[in-house]
């Protein structure tokens, strides 16, 4: 963040400063232990935390400034002290909407362009994908893994900086409105949708009400903007090009702008044609065509040349636990543990079986998806009848669980399969079960916490 001189804040946040420094502002924070010279703490009243009871640990960390709903006296700070330290604290009337203010104010004055990204799943890996293509030519900030919520976005913006060039900013839901509060601030020039699935239909009900909560992301699109959508979609198809134009990219389907031909997906990664382009990455799975597919849509929106293009896919590595394929002892490992819903189970699954050559077992560690509501059952049956499709083998791990280790016998009544309650069981047989060659995909919902399976097999 371009710095802001403090005796600016009152402006920008809409606040009352008690006591005011001289100093500057080139960062804002909501976590005390991120405070220090030049940032400015904000106290979140949060459902498990209050922000509040940690602004004199903010001060002491060397906060250079605080915005509080309650009074000095009542978060243990002395103004007098304050005073003495140059440091500044601002009252207000709500500290969410201070966070929203500074993250606006930053993201107008950088002037610069702004891509929004949504989507059912893929969006982190779209959006990881398009920075390492833009990189090629511009100076990218992006999403921070996954920092995608109502916190998480205006952090992203609020960490431009004032030589970035371009932002490529990830925007997750899990209930209508969600995105809309947000996409106000965000103002992007591009908004990209990589699909409508299935999750979060425990609060959403419908892909037709998921389909209207991504939509969101379109509310500030005006005339010259543009949406990009994944054409092969059923429910994106439906959107019209009012006011903002749409440019459709896919596999399938007729009239796309981008169309992937001559596809290939194996162990080696995936590689495709537009025209006479053939792109490669070394990444399996047909979904990730569509994921490159959306980053070569930006990619040639903002004049990047073939070469440019190739040389950022060859550059990209997805975010932590996002199909982080590795070696440890010989075992081939696939972690994608970070989150999972019946479409990316899908095509993780996919992605095991195309490495299949790979190794001598295939081995599917799958958990329970969350947020599915009165889809749970189907989508944990489904999911098991596409391991049994792709997997040698299955092990299930959770409450819900049971459901896919049900399903890949409806498959493959013979399946060899475990199946586990709790993840220190499983993590125990899975220490003695595992041998070289084989190659073992790590799934389910992030509660799960299939990450400390992963990291007590591997030591790492």
């Amino acid at each position: 963040m371009k710095e802001i001189p403090v005796n600016r804040l009152e402006e920008v946040l809409s606040g009352r400063a008690l006591v005011m420094g001289d100093g500057y502002i080139n960062d804002a924070v909501i976590d005390s232990h991120e405070a220090g010279p030049g940032k400015l703490f904000i106290a979140i009243r949060g459902e498990n935390l209050d922000g509040h009871d940690y602004i004199k640990e903010a001060l002491e960390n060397g906060a250079e400034a605080v915005v509080s709903e309650k009074a000095p006296q009542d978060v243990g700070v002395d103004l007098e002290e304050l005073g003495k330290q140059n440091k500044t604290f601002l009252l207000t009337s709500s500290t969410k909407r201070a966070l929203k203010r500074i993250a606006s104010f930053n993201r107008e004055r950088s002037g610069i362009p702004v891509i929004a990204v949504t989507g059912s799943s893929g969006k982190t890996t779209t959006k990881d994908l398009i920075a390492s293509v833009l990189s090629q030519r511009f100076k990218v900030h992006k999403t921070d893994g996954n920092l995608n919520n109502a916190y998480g976005v205006p952090r992203t913006l609020i960490g431009i900086e004032e030589d970035d060039e371009i932002a490529v900013v990830e925007m997750g839901m899990n209930h209508l409105g969600e995105i809309d509060q947000s996409i106000r601030l965000v103002r992007p020039q591009i908004a990209l949708i990589t699909n409508i699935g299935t999750a979060h239909m425990e609060n959403l009900h419908s892909r037709e009400n998921i389909l209207q909560a991504k939509k969101e992301i379109l509310t500030t699109l005006e005339d010259r903007d543009t949406a990009i959508l994944n054409g092969d979609d059923d429910l994106l198809k439906k959107i019209e090009p009012r006011p903002f134009k749409i440019m459709r990219y896919g596999i399938h389907s007729v009239g796309l702008n981008l169309k992937a031909e001559n596809c290939y997906s194996g162990e080696d990664g995936i590689a495709f044609n537009i025209g006479r382009e053939r792109y490669r990455l070394k990444f399996p799975g047909e979904h990730n065509i569509y994921n490159v597919l959306a980053a070569i849509s930006v990619a040639k929106m903002y004049g990047l040349e073939y070469e440019e293009i190739q040389r950022g896919l060859d550059q990209f590595y997805p975010s932590d636990h996002r199909l982080n394929i590795f070696e440890k002892d010989g075992v081939h490992y696939i972690d994608d543990s970070y989150n999972a819903n019946p479409d990316s189970m899908r095509a993780a699954l996919e992605s095991l079986s195309a490495m299949a050559s790979k190794g001598k077992r295939t081995i599917a560690v799958l958990g329970d998806m969350e947020e599915l509501g009165e889809l749970s059952l189907q989508g944990h049956l489904e999911t098991g009848r596409a391991a049994a499709r792709n997997a040698d083998i299955l092990i299930g791990i959770g409450e819900k669980a049971i459901n896919i280790m049900r399903g890949a016998l409806q498959v493959r009544a013979g399946m060899q399969g475990k199946y586990f309650k709790s993840k220190d069981e499983a993590t125990e047989y899975l220490r003695s079960f595992l041998g070289p060659d084989d190659i073992v995909l790590f799934k389910a919902s992030n509660a799960m916490g299939f990450k400390d399976i992963l990291k007590d097999l591997t030591n790492e």
